[in-house]
């Protein structure tokens, strides 16, 4: 039996609203790599599938003057942090308001205004932006070795867990896969004291 406790409902729906997880229970880090290996089963099956991503299903909000698809704006900052052109403390200071935004409201917008507050007319962000804003939370703490994003991945990453994977593209499924991987390396880091900066 998986004794990890954030599971077997959907947190999108019901979302939990610990700060930090209690792992003190016996068998939780077992039971939370168990749960997301078969997570990462899944996710390869359903991205063996091939299902294309229809445009539609991601933001398409044009940018304003006054807003930006929040989409857009973490995949151009993402391709920007790993191609150097932008820092680590540059990179997280993009992302950190979406950060806030996620550990209090668990829930993100396809469109902000310039103010970061979400646009008239936002609708909730689509799995692929999930998945993505998950990604660039897996970079940074990868590569800084931020215990602040790994926390909040964490917890993201619960919560894309509770989805049905065949709700997922192909594409979605692999980067998720992908972030997965990560949060694993990260883990086994910690629990091997070699929690160090490259």
């Amino acid at each position: 039996m998986n004794s990890y406790p954030y599971q077997g409902r959907n947190l999108f729906e019901q979302p939990e609203r610990y700060r930090y997880a209690d792992c003190s229970a016996s068998g939780y880090l077992d039971g939370w790599r168990t749960h997301r290996i078969k997570l990462v089963e899944r996710l390869n099956i359903q991205a063996a599938i091939n299902v294309a991503e229809h445009p539609s299903d991601r933001s398409a909000i044009v940018a304003s003057a006054s807003a930006f698809d929040l989409y857009t704006y973490l995949e151009n900052g993402l391709h920007r942090y790993k191609s150097g052109e932008m820092s680590s403390s540059q990179f997280w200071e993009m992302i950190s308001p979406f950060v806030k935004k996620f550990e209090v409201f668990k829930r993100l917008y396809d469109t902000y205004g310039t103010d970061l507050l979400k646009s008239t007319g936002a609708q909730p962000a689509s799995l692929a932006c999930y998945v993505l804003f998950a990604n660039c939370l897996a970079e940074y703490a990868e590569r800084s070795r931020s215990l602040n994003a790994l926390s909040t991945l964490l917890k993201l990453n619960d919560t894309l867990a509770s989805v049905a994977t065949d709700q997922m593209y192909s594409e979605v499924a692999e980067m998720l896969v992908r972030c997965i991987e990560t949060e694993l390396r990260l883990v086994d880091l910690i629990e091997k004291h070699s929690w160090d900066l490259p």
